[in-house]
């Protein structure tokens, strides 16, 4: 539960509380550039709080035939949920892309 009441007069105050998004996404032209794509990115969550975007391009297997990026959005804690939603609809995106959340390798 987050905590959505502005009326309470007492000395709580609530820190500005950031989360991030971290996504997987392929099947891009091999040229495209991190800005084009956190590009896109800022473009679907327009209306959200997302003040920072960083796009890192990944080693594809077959690099003369697409590009892969991971790609880590912070957002508010309060928007975390709109953001998703917005970032893991299919209607977002260009046909033919593929996305999906990015998990971190482990560490061995």
């Amino acid at each position: 539960v987050i905590g959505l009441a502005t009326n309470y007069s007492g000395k709580i105050v609530s820190a500005d509380m950031r989360r991030t998004v971290d996504l997987f996404i392929s099947r891009l032209m091999p040229h495209t550039s991190t800005g084009e794509v956190s590009e896109c990115v800022a473009h679907i969550l327009d209306g959200h709080s997302s003040d920072q975007i960083v796009c890192t391009p990944l080693k594809s297997r077959y690099e003369g035939a697409y590009a892969s990026f991971h790609v880590d959005v912070s957002v508010s804690a309060s928007g975390m949920k709109q953001a998703l939603d917005s970032l893991m609809s299919p209607d977002s995106w260009p046909a033919g892309l593929l996305v999906r959340r990015y998990f971190h390798p482990r560490n061995k």
